[in-house]
């Protein structure tokens, strides 16, 4: 089976098990949501009906009142010849049986008595002196209407009162107005039916003006005052205080939920019945039924969670039985072509080097005849078994077919690829022998390295190669290793490469800043760092700087790539500086044409000034040969390098030829020493390099130079230096040259 219809099959597999997810789980919220809907709409029902039946109790009694003051109105009416005083006083008695605190008469010009169990006789008041709800009340009476007030606290009686207006008519005219008054916490027993949770008038303002529950005696109780309700359960009641219609809304307090019922009061204008009770409160039998859905969807969810990974793992048996059938050889258990092929492709994109190697064994075929195919089948597993015994870490191999086999190893060096397969068939042949002494064993192989493909499709080219080896190598006798060999070909194509892209590389800013850190031999911390050049497309390394940099000097394409790497570098300590880093000094090589340009000091110091950053933090780094050629033409630049703050340093000292003259007669500031010190100065054995190494040292810190040693690999190299008083040290012993993001993270941010 191909590995599209594989993966086809998988596909379809896996959007419709996706499929019966999606479809499973919107079932069960839509159960979930629907059950849900079906328990709140219960719960709004339930309160609504309350609210509606405490609303008119209220109004029934609200009317009971009110009536009651009718009647002693009339009766005020009936003796129109007796004053209001001595009426008012007759009417003590009937007040007494009543549930009313107080009664009052007013006459037209605001004058009036009142009367309450507490005081004895009547007691003349005056109607402006009285609380606003009172007179609004009173004022309605005069125009005929009989009416309530709103709830105000009475000091006089120590309680919330509710009062209520009613004219006094004589001959057909309004000739006073009766008025009564009504503890508001009388109106809480219209709540005496409610089982469970809270009942309460609230106005608008806050203020309970009748509740299930006891407020403070002395005044109202304001809900939004409670130091027990949060700013935002008091935000859900205002906005159920403004909104015209009923009005449901839910909160968590103390870890109980409460379900909330605003009913604005038609009779009562500016408040509200509000009811607050629990779902048990509400409804138990609902709230047991909803439950029971609940339970039934999480059991369900739970049974389909089980299913859906029972499916994932029959879908992932189904997968590796594919994988199985469709990338290894059944015969010996090793992947088959079409994985090698898949392995190698994303090895190639790796960008690390790899050598790919097909084995073929000599006169298979004729082996086969000879001695059965199940002889020869016990060979090849017996070959596959010893092939992984060698295999390292990131290598792989595949049956191809028949008895040849593919393998792609880590090592690239021809030397290393050999011995390592010499090695193999060593080990096979031995076993090859125990089975058949007088029949030996020889391969034949063809090899080819990843680095030497160049074309659009790496992988069908590198194949080739290796195929255009193994056919060479069938050519020979016994054992044969051929290895493809294109070397002058692909160099020749890589300078054309160089050649048609170095323009557009530099236009793209492929040329990355690599920095290699100068560590102080004194104390081991950071002294500068070395700018280096790394030709790098789309995030990969293309090419290392021994493969351009002598066809850039040689094409003249150096000098655009070193003012390049002078602007990269003074852009990075800009950079450190905006971060507010630590600084430390770039050293920058210098190709000898630059020495032949026109303006070339000037033009650096623009460069530092683009970026405004001082030149004393730019080292200018210029071969010991190019003293040699033009003295005077060097010294000038250099001076002027010099003066505009710049230093400079003498890279590769002790490789050429150059005259202690001619080093003391130019402004150096650094001496670079060669790595060759490092190893004569090692292999040396009666010591005369190490002597002429630290006469140079003793020469530099005279003339007032520092020195940097390259090549510092071992901790005996760096221990040397130390005891000749070496400046600076720089090599693999340290760093290896590292991007500019990581060499800020390694070093300066530390």
């Amino acid at each position: 089976m191909g590995e599209k219809k594989i993966r086809a099959r998988l596909r379809r597999l896996i959007v419709i098990f996706l499929a019966m997810c999606v479809a499973i789980f919107w079932v069960l919220s839509y159960v979930s949501q629907s059950v849900s809907n079906l328990y709140l709409t219960s719960i709004h029902d339930r309160l609504e009906e309350q609210a509606i039946q405490y609303e008119n109790s209220f109004h029934f009694k609200l009317d009971a009142d009110l009536l009651t003051l009718r009647a002693m109105a009339g009766m005020l009416q009936d003796h129109p010849d007796q004053d209001a005083k001595t009426m008012l006083l007759g009417l003590q008695e009937a007040n007494n049986a009543s549930q009313f605190v107080r009664l009052a008469y007013f006459e037209e010009d605001g004058c009036g008595f009142r009367l309450s169990s507490k005081e004895e006789g009547g007691v003349p008041v005056c109607l402006d002196q009285l609380p606003t709800a009172l007179q609004d009340v009173v004022a309605l009476a005069w125009s005929g209407t009989s009416s309530f007030s709103q709830a105000f606290y009475d000091p006089h009686v120590g309680s919330k009162v509710l009062a209520s207006a009613t004219p006094v008519y004589t001959d057909g005219q309004i000739c006073g107005v009766l008025v009564s008054a009504v503890e508001s916490d009388v109106y809480a027993e219209i709540f005496s039916s409610l089982n469970s949770g809270t009942a309460a008038i609230i106005c608008h303002n806050g203020n309970v003006v009748a509740s299930t529950r006891t407020h403070t005696p002395d005044g109202f109780y304001n809900l939004f005052s409670s130091p027990y309700l949060s700013d935002d359960i008091k935000e859900q009641y205002r906005a159920a205080f403004e909104d015209p219609k009923v009005s449901f809304f839910e909160f968590t307090y103390q870890g109980t939920d409460y379900y909330n019922c605003v009913l604005p009061m038609e009779v009562f204008p500016g408040s509200s019945m509000v009811i607050t009770d629990t779902d048990h409160g509400i409804s138990t039998s609902v709230s047991e039924i909803v439950r029971l859905a609940y339970l039934a969807v999480g059991l369900f969810s739970i049974v389909s969670v089980c299913f859906m990974l029972i499916a994932l793992w029959l879908l992932r048996r189904y997968r590796i039985s594919l994988s199985s059938i469709a990338y290894y050889d059944s015969l010996t258990g090793a992947y088959n072509k079409a994985k090698f092929l898949q392995l190698l492709e994303e090895r190639l994109k790796q960008a690390s080097p790899c050598t790919v190697v097909a084995v073929n064994i000599r006169k298979f075929k004729f082996r086969n005849e000879l001695f059965g195919t199940p002889d020869s089948d016990v060979l090849l597993r017996h070959m596959c078994t010893i092939l992984y015994q060698h295999i390292q870490e990131g290598e792989f191999f595949c049956r191809d077919s028949a008895d040849r086999f593919l393998i792609c190893l880590e090592a690239s060096e021809e030397e290393t690829t050999e011995y390592r397969l010499q090695t193999m068939f060593t080990q096979i042949s031995q076993v090859a022998d125990s089975m058949h002494p007088n029949y030996p064993l020889y391969f034949y192989c063809g090899c080819a390295s990843s680095v030497s493909y160049a074309s659009d499709d790496p992988l069908e080219e590198l194949m080739g190669h290796v195929m255009m080896a193994l056919d060479v190598a069938k050519q020979g006798q016994r054992t044969t290793i051929s290895f493809y060999n294109a070397q002058l070909h692909e160099q020749e194509k890589l300078q054309n490469y160089i050649e048609n892209h170095m323009e557009q590389a530099l236009t793209a800013g492929a040329f990355k800043l690599f920095l290699q850190p100068k560590i102080r031999l004194q104390d081991g911390t950071l002294g500068g760092a070395e700018a280096l050049v790394r030709w790098i497309n789309n995030g990969t390394q293309a090419f290392f700087p021994d493969q351009f940099i002598p066809l850039f000097e040689h094409n003249g394409f150096c000098v655009q790539l070193d003012y390049y790497m002078v602007e990269q570098a003074c852009r990075q300590i800009r950079a450190w500086l905006d971060e507010g880093l630590p600084l430390v000094p770039i050293s920058v090589n210098q190709t000898r044409l630059l020495f032949h340009q026109t303006g070339y000091p000037q033009r650096l110091r623009e460069i530092a000034a683009k970026y405004q950053i001082s030149p004393s933090w730019i080292t200018l780094e210029i071969l010991e040969g190019l003293a040699m050629e033009d003295v005077e033409l060097v010294k000038q630049c250099l001076d002027e390098l010099h003066s505009y703050g710049f230093r400079i340093s003498m890279d590769d000292f002790g490789t050429g030829y150059s005259s202690l003259h001619t080093l003391g007669s130019l402004h150096i500031d650094e001496l670079k020493l060669d790595r060759s010190f490092m190893v004569q100065a090692k292999l040396d054995k009666q010591g005369n390099h190490r002597k002429i190494l630290a006469a140079i040292i003793a020469m530099s810190k005279n003339m007032n130079m520092s020195t940097v040693a390259e090549g510092v690999e071992t901790a005996d190299s760096e221990q040397m230096l130390q005891e000749l008083s070496c400046d600076f040290g720089q090599g693999y012993y340290y760093s290896k040259p590292i991007p500019a993001a990581e060499f800020q993270q390694l070093y300066l941010r530390k």
